[in-house]
């Protein structure tokens, strides 16, 4: 069992606590990937981790520290888990660049504290440009730092109204149980969110 938590691309968290039980009872092993778990103020399942011997779960160390491109992550599980997992990790597997930033970043204690508010006032405005906007149909709720949205108008048109302004977004059209006319919009500084305000919005 693979579960994303909070998910994408709607960037909702669940509570998977009932269902971790049912599927320890029919002997799952389970990964919950938790790389945008930072953006919320929701627990991990790693809480759990002595109780079910299946569970491992998955933290991105870039997500957060908004260096995506990296990718470097965490996996969590029993230790005789891991131990398995060590026999057989390759011997280089990562950089002395990509070791040296995951050290770094860790040991800045107030990172987060900073983040989670300059985060919450980028997510409030991004909201704010999305609800005023003549494309923009339905606004799902979010825990994570990207918003789902439907449009009136298909992806790809609004994909191409952003291009030449180099602004991106994710066309989500390709995800079971969303159509041409969902996207997914990432929280970005308020600098760029400006700016997609002023395309938006001309």
């Amino acid at each position: 069992m693979v579960f994303v938590n909070p998910s994408t691309p709607d960037g909702m968290f669940y509570d998977i606590v009932p269902l971790l039980k049912k599927w320890q009872e029919k002997n799952c092993t389970v990964l919950v990937d938790e790389s945008f778990i930072e953006f919320t103020s929701k627990s991990s399942v790693t809480q759990y981790l002595a109780e079910y011997p299946n569970l491992f779960i998955l933290k991105s160390m870039t997500k957060f520290f908004g260096a995506a491109g990296i990718r470097v992550g965490t996996l969590i599980s029993q230790a005789s888990n891991i131990a398995k997992l060590k026999a057989k990790e390759p011997l280089w597997k990562l950089s002395a660049f990509d070791a040296t930033y995951i050290k770094t970043v860790l040991r800045d204690s107030t990172f987060k504290e900073v983040s989670d508010v300059y985060n919450k006032e980028a997510k409030h405005y991004l909201l704010e440009i999305l609800q005023n906007t003549k494309e923009v149909e339905h606004i799902y709720p979010s825990f994570a730092n990207y918003i789902l949205v439907k449009l009136n108008i298909t992806a790809k048109a609004f994909q191409e109204k952003l291009i030449p302004y180099n602004i991106m977004i994710r066309d989500c059209s390709n995800f079971d149980g969303l159509g041409e006319h969902h996207v997914r919009i990432a929280v970005k500084s308020i600098a760029e969110l400006t700016k997609l305000k002023e395309v938006l919005h001309a």
